[in-house]
């Protein structure tokens, strides 16, 4: 059996005898056709089942429809909500988003960057593995003139467009709270130094002990990764050196969840 032939832009044009070019900018409601013109298209395109072709659409504007979105981790409370949202933020502008997971691992998640540039998104949004520091790829990128947003880790390097939470803040007020009450043995297990979330947080944890005149004693902080695991063995260092403290600051929620 024959597959029904496709109506197409033409097939509109004749039926309503003005030119293809007025079908299309009908279709896109173009200021250049007057309403009259555009309801009378759009009433022949239904009727006769028209179909737009989004592909050739994006491919003679030379776009996909697509952004490439690259995380460390899915199984984490921030970046599942994350890729919720921006799927949802995506689906409302009718694009489609390019999933991949660096699983907090730098080749990897080079490898991933390449790849998508490869597929031609029309964009990408990255939150760094907790091990990045080159930053080359993403300056190519940058210099290309493709749109580039870090959201939550991002790079130290200055001259990209980010989304994050004020860390040395919110570490601050989240410390501060407990040294205003009393407590001084307050200990921090904190992110990778060379990342950005790591020193802000950091120096929030450090800032709020100082406004208190609370002491760091020797063993209070060590550095660490973002998962459970590294709460757990962070707990453990602070504890062979200084006992368990009144009061555990971690750098993120899994950590803290590794502690306890």
């Amino acid at each position: 059996m024959n597959s029904p032939k496709r109506i197409t832009l033409n097939d509109i044009a004749l039926r309503l005898g003005i030119s293809k070019v007025a079908v299309s900018k009908a279709l896109r409601d173009h200021p250049d056709i007057s309403p009259a013109t555009r309801a009378r298209v759009k009433q022949m395109a239904e009727s006769l089942g028209y179909v737009p072709n989004y592909m050739a659409r994006n491919l003679s504007a030379r776009k996909t429809l697509t952004v490439g979105l690259v995380v460390p981790k899915i199984a984490h409370h921030f970046f599942s909500q994350a890729i919720e949202a921006i799927y949802e933020t995506a689906e409302e502008s009718n694009y489609e988003i390019i999933l991949t997971v660096s699983r907090e691992d730098e080749s990897r998640e080079r490898r991933q960057i390449k790849t998508l540039l490869s597929m031609r998104v029309d964009g990408l949004l990255v939150s760094l593995a907790q091990n990045t520091r080159r930053t080359d790829v993403f300056r190519e990128v940058r210099d290309h003139g493709l749109p580039l947003v870090f959201f939550d880790r991002v790079p130290d390097e200055p001259g990209y467009s980010a989304v994050t939470t004020d860390d040395h803040r919110g570490a601050y007020e989240s410390v501060a709270w407990f040294a205003a009450r009393g407590y001084k043995k307050i200990a921090h297990i904190g992110g990778y130094r060379h990342t950005g979330i790591g020193r802000r947080r950091d120096s929030g944890y450090r800032a709020a002990m100082e406004k208190y005149g609370h002491d760091i004693p020797s063993g209070f902080v060590v550095e660490g990764g973002f998962s459970e695991e590294d709460g757990y063995r962070g707990l453990m260092k602070i504890y062979d050196r200084v006992g368990l403290p009144e009061v555990l600051f971690t750098v993120t929620f899994p950590v803290a969840l590794g502690a306890v």
